[in-house]
């Protein structure tokens, strides 16, 4: 790098100058301090003679775009909000808030990760119209979660969810129902990666899917014996999502 040459020199026996020492190790002045010259005060002294700058030389942005976002939220999913029958067509897939984001990519990239992830519990219990079986009944809607990046559905990263709860017999009581919900946590990680990806926008977000129940249950309330009279219940499914995050990679 060029020379240096320091205003302020500490002598011996001489009062010492902080407003000088501070001059030394930085100014605005060209050549006159040590973080000055390490500090965008270039200049052709500080170059190899015939140095150039090459196209070659990777900008800023050039080698790959991130783009990230999440939300602290929970958030939960009623059955509700969704129809009873199948089959159910696409735009009756919910985005799950938090877990959708994009980010423009000006060049055609080399390839393009797509990553959500984050946890979930669900509450899914047997479908049946009858709330007192003979015998114990088991089904009910399925639901499920899955990516969609730069607007295509990615049927590899579906995910259906289990039972959490599903009495064998009737009637039961209702502190049972909430058993498994408690303790189940569901972790997920899905990730599309792409190859075909133009340049423009990538987007990528997380879709849930949670069909009606029709079923009713011969319930127990709290604090009843099993004696007491049991009251028919319509038990909503639900899913609840956390700590959710949404990532995007391009190449």
């Amino acid at each position: 790098m060029a020379n240096i040459t320091l205003p302020y020199l500490p002598a011996d026996g001489a009062a010492f100058n902080v407003d000088g020492w501070n001059a030394d190790i930085k100014s605005t002045t060209a050549g006159a301090s040590i973080l000055g010259e390490m500090n965008g005060k270039l200049n052709n002294a500080n170059l190899a003679a015939g140095q150039q700058i090459s196209a070659r030389v990777i900008k800023p942005g050039e080698g790959f775009t991130l783009a990230f976002d999440g939300e602290g939220t929970t958030r939960i999913f009623y059955d509700d909000t969704f129809r009873q029958v199948a089959p159910f067509t696409e735009d009756e897939w919910l985005v799950v808030p938090g877990c959708a984001h994009r980010v423009y990519v000006p060049w055609t990239p080399i390839g393009v990760s797509f990553n959500v992830g984050g946890f979930c519990t669900n509450f899914r219990m047997r479908e049946t119209t009858n709330s007192n079986p003979g015998v114990a009944v088991y089904g009910g809607p399925d639901m499920y979660i899955r990516l969609r990046c730069n607007g295509v559905v990615q049927a590899h990263t579906r995910r259906p969810f289990p039972f959490t709860w599903y009495p064998a017999s009737n009637p039961t009581k209702a502190d049972y129902l909430v058993a498994r919900e408690q303790v189940l946590t569901h972790s997920f990680d899905l990730n599309h990666t792409s190859t075909t990806a133009v340049a423009g926008w990538q987007s990528v977000r997380l879709e849930v899917l949670v069909p009606r129940t029709q079923g009713i249950e011969n319930i127990i309330p709290l604090y009843r014996t099993a004696a007491a009279s049991a009251a028919d219940h319509y038990i909503r499914h639900r899913i609840r999502f956390g700590i959710r995050r949404a990532l995007i990679v391009a190449m």
